[in-house]
């Protein structure tokens, strides 16, 4: 019954028996949206007191799991995400109270399917677009939505491309694709941008200007930048035509072959010279009577077309074409008589005859035409589409013309053959078979006449799931290897394993097997199949779980414990395992082995100083681990034997011999006495020597086998008896008011007295004593002299050896005489004394008032400290030093260091008062500063300053000076602070102004005025910054040269903007140049002046000049007339003949100089200008930006 079904009986069994106790409240669904291909929105009534499960289940679909959510009372919505797209879901929402379902209700909705996207969209003519997009699966229909900035289409597709007509030409317009199904619309796709192309000339004339020359004139296409005339001869559009390419309204066409019919296509280009479609016009070279009468019979049949016509007077033989509709496919046949067959027509096309009478090297031109229409073609451009999850395959094609039905057939690689008979243009298929390869062909049929098939279109199903899946694991290595019965049509198959360490692990295989190495060892996993084809994939098929061999144990540890019989060994747990096995190797070829459940065992029965390997092996029972690293172990080494000792009275040395040890790879002997740490020695051998025994002791010697873990019993032992010791602890303390030495030391056992002994450097003993006990005093010691003090033990037997020397030197007298000095040139202290007997060293000490210190070390009568700080006050005292006294400290002396020289000195000159203000860091202990300012012309300026700041005044502009201070404490001066250069440069201009000039043959001068600056021998230099037509590849930057003048004049290019800043100089430098003024030039003479005739008036249009705000035309035939003032670019003025039209350009700066003059004719419009007569033959309406420019 399962877990559901049984809550499900319990929550109904609650329910019926409590049915009173729960009111019902009308559980309605009231609305469902999906607002993305993933997610459906539910919202339901609601209802107090209750709690909501909300269940989504895909319709008709078992192996999908469904969404379960449990809801609190409050919300009465819910967005529910991870949904599939384009599905169906049944939806139902449940009240409850405590778990029991109290009312249910439900509704069908679906999900909208996933976004498409443009993959290609192209002009391919001023009028149409045509795009294509990304199929999505469940789109029931395509919406493209395509704006410009005011047209707006919404056109609906079932298709994957699509055309849209009707549109403005040289138009730029967006677009972007939806999906569409029953649960609403899918999100947008991402914008394409595409303008469409130039429309082609109109209102074209062709005038013959000679037997084998044209002229072809046609009006102007705005937007366009040059005019393309393809040229087609013999009407055969399909041909590769000649190109012209012109920039003018016109063209001349030479070199003509005579007999000939031309089409003429012309076309626009766009910026892209990218040509739009074509308008044409005809012309033919010569003629012949035409034939007359033309019929033409064609036959399904036979497949070809019989045409007759009526003799033509002159003719020598014919030619009949068959032509379809776009020109193209010509066929023909040629003849004597009048008649002929036309053969290899192309199916679905309706074909125009032409005859022509042929004489000589020409033809007639073909007046009369007879029609027929082919059999249809076979359908093209098939496609199909299938649906991975329902096997229905969805073909489709384009319709061709002429044609009652289609007949589309699938064959499928079992044999079976379905038909579909349609007046559509696709077929569904269904209920195909999973895994089957199909072939789709159609054939289009017309009355009793049908097409050959199409060319074959192919599809598969999606894969049938795979069976029988099973997985083992590879005993030796950590490879898993997934076997399974072939699917029908799969090509290839992905496995998938998940274990308790939730990785996932995974391979592909085109065949029916595949291994996934790096699973880890002691896994037990969960394994899925999916079988794929190119583009489908089947639903998971769930295999055996399969389990990896165990890990082999790791942390591998044996310990003998220092026994001589057991081992204990341990190990970490092994994932997967069920049992170890634990083998203990011996050096002696025995083995020892136990089986364990936990991880660890106990081994018994070894022998001593043998040497056994260890592992560990886990087990499943199905596979063995390898086996563990080995670890080596040794048993104790077994006690040495026949141990004897000698010792050396004199050494204190004891030489031990042995017999060899069973496992020992060295040996310890080891002297013990009974109090006292032990004394040993290590040896590989059998002997050794312990040294540096201690005097006055018995010991006893043993020896003891050692391997790298552990020791050996020991071995039976022997005695030995050392020698007194030396003293150990000798030492002196001098008196050094009365300068004796009091000597002590530790008793040495064993020795029965002592003696002591002092000695003087010059190796003379000063004084000596004798006793039994451990100290002594020696007296009279002389001052200044070190002696060597040493103690000697007696024993009964022997004599020690005599202590370590001691040595020990009275103190020395204090120095006397001390002085001190300081030189304010170098900052260095100098300290003298008066040297004093037994002093091996003096200590002279510098301190700050803070406590911090200077010293120097020196054995002579003087000193140096050199690294005393600037600006500070010390205290200077002497100590005298002779080993471990110290005389006291001599009187103490003075010393004030040099100040410290000024810092960060900082200079700002006030051009306004003629003043520097002056600024530095406080100098420590300086009682006041010297400031000095020098000019260049030698003069001398000060200030006197106890803060660290201050003004010089009565600076001369233009004058350079050097700035610098220094400090004093009343003694020293410090040096001269860094030098800070700075000089009285003139203050900025002031009062800028901009006046513009009339412009003047071409060229306008901006004068740039300025008030002088109140400082002598001050120069002036104008910049200008400006930019032409807005363009920010046309920059310019105009400098002037220094002057005196408070003026200067600027040519400026029409149609630009400018900053001009003046910068003053004087002999101390250059100032602050001022702040920028901006100015405006006039607007550059309009371009592209052209005209049309509109009834009894005529359009002047012109291009905008970049700056200008509004526009003049002028009559200037004979006297120049204003015409017309706008701010736009074109013009009605009335119809005049043979009148010259220039127009000029306005802004605030003023007017343009005129545009090239237009003359306005009958027929054509000439441009000429201004400055050249027509016999020149040079038209130009391009002006230059640039004036000339004057010299500066």
């Amino acid at each position: 019954m399962g877990f559901l079904g049984a809550l499900g009986f319990l929550l109904f069994f609650v329910t019926v028996i409590q049915v009173s106790y729960f009111p019902i409240s009308g559980l309605t669904i009231t609305e469902i949206s999906s607002p993305s291909a993933t997610e459906l929105e539910v919202k339901w009534t609601p209802a107090s007191g209750v709690n909501y499960f909300l269940d989504l289940r895909v319709v008709n679909s078992t192996n999908i799991a469904p969404i379960v959510l449990f809801l609190p009372e409050s919300p009465t919505a819910r967005l529910v995400g991870g949904l599939r797209p384009a599905t169906v879901y049944n939806v139902t929402v449940k009240s409850s109270i405590l778990f029991y379902v109290v009312e249910s209700t439900w509704k069908l909705a679906a999900t909208v399917p996933g976004t498409s996207q443009i993959i290609g969209a192209d002009a391919i003519s001023s009028t149409a677009i045509t795009a294509q997009w990304s199929a999505v699966t469940g789109a029931e229909r395509y919406y493209l939505i395509v704006k410009s900035d005011s047209e707006n289409y919404n056109l609906t597709f079932s298709a994957l491309q699509g055309t849209i007509n009707n549109l403005q030409p040289t138009k730029t317009y967006m677009l972007n694709i939806y999906t569409a199904n029953a649960g609403g619309l899918g999100a947008p796709s991402k914008l394409k941008t595409v303008t469409t192309l130039v429309p082609p000339p109109t209102g074209a004339t062709l005038s013959n200007i000679g037997s084998n020359a044209v002229r072809i004139d046609w009006q102007p296409v705005d937007k366009v930048l040059l005019y393309g005339i393809f040229v087609y001869k013999n009407e055969n559009l399909s041909s590769t035509p000649e190109i012209l390419k012109t920039t003018d309204t016109f063209v001349v066409i030479n070199s003509l072959m005579t007999c000939t019919n031309y089409v003429f296509g012309l076309r626009s280009a766009n910026n892209f010279m990218i040509f739009g479609e074509e308008s044409y016009i005809t012309y033919r070279t010569g003629s012949v009577d035409p034939a007359s009468a033309i019929q033409a019979n064609y036959s399904c049949v036979n497949g070809f077309a019989t045409v007759t016509w009526n003799p033509s007077s002159g003719a020598t033989s014919y030619r009949a074409s068959a032509t379809t509709q776009n020109g193209t496919a010509a066929l023909s046949c040629t003849t004597k008589t009048t008649g002929c067959q036309i053969m290899g027509l192309k199916c679905g096309a309706k074909y125009t005859v032409h005859v022509f009478a042929l004489a000589g090297g020409c033809e007639s031109v073909a007046e009369t035409t007879a029609v027929f229409q082919t059999v249809p073609c076979a359908p093209i451009n098939l496609d199909i589409y299938r649906d991975c999850y329902s096997n229905v395959v969805f073909f489709y094609w384009d319709p061709t013309p002429n044609t009652d039905f289609y007949s589309a057939t699938a064959l499928g690689s079992d044999g079976a053959v379905m038909e579909c008979r349609t007046t559509d243009t696709s077929c569904f298929f269904t209920d195909l078979n999973c895994g089957m390869g199909y072939m789709f062909r159609v054939s289009s049929v017309k009355g009793e006449c049908s097409s050959s098939n199409s060319a074959p279109a192919r599809a598969r199903t999606a894969p049938c799931e795979p069976t029988n899946m099973k997985t083992i694991a590879d005993c030796q290595s950590d490879v898993l290897t997934s076997s399974w019965d072939t699917a029908a049509g799969a090509l290839s198959y992905t496995v998938e394993a998940t274990g308790n360490t939730r990785k996932r692990y995974n391979c592909s295989s085109f065949s029916n097997s595949c291994s996934m190495p790096g699973v880890p060892c002691g896994e037990s996993l969960s394994i899925w199949i999916i079988a794929s084809d190119d583009q489908c994939t089947s639903a998971q098929a769930l295999g055996e779980v399969a389990e990896t061999v165990p890990c082999t144990p790791t942390n591998v540890t044996a310990d003998a414990g220092c026994s001589t019989d057991s081992l204990s060994v341990s190990w970490s747990y092994s994932s997967g395992a069920l049992m170890y096995f634990v083998t203990v190797e011996g050096s002696d070829g025995t083995q020892h082995a136990c089986v364990a459940r936990d991880t660890r065992c106990q081994i018994t029965a070894l022998e001593c100083g043998q040497s056994y390997t260890v592992y560990v092996t886990a087990t499943n029972l199905k596979c063995n681990s390898s086996r563990s690293s080995t670890v080596t172990v040794k048993t104790v080494p077994c006690a040495p034997t026949r141990v004897v000792a000698h010792l050396d009275c004199g050494a204190h040395t004891a030489s031990v011999s042995w017999a060899y040890s069973q496992g020992a790879v060295s040996y310890t002997a080891t002297a013990k006495a009974s109090a006292g740490r032990p004394f040993s020695c290590n040896s590989t051998g059998t002997t050794c020597n312990i040294t540096s025994l201690l005097c006055g002791q018995k010991y006893t010697v043993t020896v003891t086998g050692l391997d790298n873990n552990c020791n050996s019993v020991r071995s039976n032992s022997t005695e030995i008896e050392t020698a007194p010791c030396p003293p150990q602890n000798v030492n002196a303390n001098l008196n050094c008011a009365s300068n004796n030495a009091s000597v002590s030391w530790s008793a040495s056992q064993g020795a029965v007295s002592y003696r002591v002994t002092a000695v003087r450097e010059d190796g003379q003993t000063e004084a000596a004593c004798s006793t039994q006990s451990n100290n002594c005093d020696v007296s009279n010691l002389q001052c200044g002299l070190k002696y060597d003090i040493t103690v000697t033990p007696l024993g009964q037997k022997c004599t020690g050896f005599q202590s370590a020397a001691f040595q020990l030197a009275s103190r020395p007298c204090p120095p006397t005489n001390v002085s001190t000095t300081l030189d304010c040139r170098t900052n260095i202290g100098s300290v003298s004394w008066k040297h004093e007997l037994g002093a091996e060293l003096f200590i002279a000490t510098a301190t700050e008032n803070d406590g911090h210190t200077h010293t120097c070390n020196t054995s002579h009568s003087t000193c140096q400290f050199t690294d005393l700080h600037c600006g500070n006050t010390y205290t200077v005292t002497v100590v005298a030093v002779e080993g471990d006294c110290n005389s006291s400290d001599s009187v103490g002396h003075e010393i004030k260091t040099v100040p410290c020289v000024p810092d960060n000195l900082t200079v700002q000159m006030q051009c306004a008062t003629n003043s520097a203000l002056l600024s530095w860091d406080q100098s420590n202990r300086s009682l006041e500063y010297f400031v000095s300012a020098s000019g260049s012309d030698g003069e001398k300026l000060s200030c006197i300053s106890q803060e660290p700041g201050c003004t010089i005044d009565g600076l001369t502009c233009g004058t350079m000076y050097s700035f610098t201070v220094t400090a004093s404490n009343g003694v020293c001066n410090s040096s001269f602070s860094v030098p800070v250069i700075a000089g009285a440069v003139p203050c900025p201009a002031e009062s800028v102004a901009l006046s513009l000039l009339l412009l003047v043959d071409a060229v306008q001068e901006v004068k740039v005025g300025w008030s002088a600056v109140q400082c002598a021998g001050v120069e002036y230099s104008v910049e200008m910054h400006g930019l032409i037509e807005d363009d920010p590849q046309a920059q310019f930057i105009l400098t002037s040269y220094w002057t005196r003048a408070t003026y200067f004049f600027f040519p400026v290019p029409c149609s630009s903007t400018y900053n001009v800043t003046v910068t003053s100089r004087n002999s101390a430098g250059i100032g602050y140049p001022s702040p920028p003024v901006q100015g405006l030039a006039v607007p550059c003479p309009p371009k592209g002046v052209t005209f049309y005739t509109e009834g009894t008036s005529q359009v002047i249009s012109w291009n905008a000049s970049v700056h200008a705000m509004e526009y003049v035309v002028y009559s200037s035939k004979a006297q120049r007339t204003e015409l017309c003032r706008t701010s736009h670019f074109s013009c009605t003025v009335p119809k005049k003949q043979n009148d010259t039209i220039e127009v000029t350009a306005v802004n605030s700066a003023g007017e343009s100089e005129p545009s090239v003059e237009i003359l306005v004719q009958d027929t054509n419009l000439k441009r000429r200008r201004r400055d050249l007569t027509e016999d020149t033959g040079t038209y130009e309406d391009y002006t230059s930006p640039f004036p000339t420019l004057p010299q500066l």
